[in-house]
């Protein structure tokens, strides 16, 4: 399938329907980027042995629970972004 050369231009960001220069595209935010790269490396905790997986929540949880202790909120977000990949449940 030929595409002609009008085709395969990208459109000027004005032409866009629905799109606002002014304003912020509502579809694209830090939380859409998070679920990407999540889904995107989800499916490495499939194709790894129990055992490495079993060592690698070991860890996360332990992870978690120092960067909980800390000040800095980055250790936090750090730890829950790291649970989150990989499909471990945050520990309470």
């Amino acid at each position: 399938m030929d595409m002609s050369e009008s085709q395969l231009k990208a459109k000027p960001l004005d032409d866009h329907e629905g799109s606002d220069p002014g304003k912020p595209n509502p579809g694209i935010s830090w939380w859409w980027l998070i679920n990407l790269i999540v889904e995107i490396l989800r499916p490495l905790v499939d194709i790894v042995s129990p055992t490495i997986r079993k060592r690698l929540e070991d860890f996360l949880i332990d992870f978690y629970n120092n960067a909980i202790e800390t000040e800095n909120p980055w250790d936090d977000f750090l730890a829950r972004f790291l649970l989150r990949i990989f499909a471990i449940s945050i520990p309470h």
